[in-house]
């Protein structure tokens, strides 16, 4: 291939350091595109990048494509590329890994929005707070692969039942989050009801063997009131 790349890296000088740039040449990827190799203009090989290593140095623009003019569609390729990279860092860096929810990170942020524009706008957001329980015993009886599965079920389970305007999160091991966004407490109340009793309703069967679950559940209105919500 031609693709060609510009990393920047820092040299360091005495108690300081300077900028050192060097152009590598795409020669190989593996076929799952998960590796990279580069040479260097002598032609010796000098990088070996994963995909994820690839994706932050694309990211953080210590590594830039080189656009070409002899073959533009080529570069333009690596820019796509480069960009699903970055699309990808971005979303596992706030997604929850096993269930693709919003990690703990990312909801903080998503409250601290709903709090600025309740105060701004005069309008109400409801915080939901879920605590599985019965997990614990799932992974002891059955092992963690199960504890997995359970998990990645209540996932599916409160984005069917949840409403459209509303971001989830998973917290902690057992714990996950709710934000629905201007929402009124009186529905706040019968959504919190409905959505324990489909977790209630919900039968996880592993290996032959059924297991029931259950949850506490605690909601929060967001209102212009609010001022910061302590970290649980």
């Amino acid at each position: 291939t031609d693709e060609r790349v510009e990393f920047t890296s820092d040299k360091p000088v005495g108690k300081d350091s300077e900028k050192i740039k060097q152009v590598g040449q795409l020669v190989w990827v593996s076929p799952d595109s998960n590796y990279f190799v580069f040479v260097n203009e002598q032609g010796l090989r000098f990088k070996e990048l994963d995909l994820m290593t690839f994706a932050v140095l694309l990211r953080n623009k210590t590594a830039i494509v080189l656009e070409s003019n002899e073959k533009p569609a080529v570069a333009e390729g690596l820019n796509v590329m480069a960009q699903e990279l970055n699309r990808q860092v971005v979303y596992e860096s706030t997604h929850d890994t096993l269930t693709g929810l919003l990690n703990r990170k990312e909801f903080e942020k998503k409250v601290k929005s709903a709090i600025y524009t309740a105060k701004l706008h005069e309008t109400c957001h409801l915080l939901c707070h879920i605590d599985l329980s019965q997990l614990k015993v799932v992974n002891s009886a059955a092992g963690l692969a199960a504890g997995d599965q359970l998990l990645q079920d209540i996932a599916r389970l409160l984005e069917s039942e949840s409403p459209e305007n509303s971001f989830i999160a998973r917290q902690t091991g057992t714990e996950f989050g709710i934000l629905i966004t201007e929402h009124s407490e009186d529905k706040g109340y019968r959504f919190v009801d409905g959505m324990l009793q489909a977790i209630i309703a919900h039968r996880f069967e592993w290996e032959s063997q059924l297991y029931h679950l259950g949850a506490n559940v605690g909601l929060l209105e967001i209102n212009n009131n609010c001022d910061e919500l302590e970290d649980s």
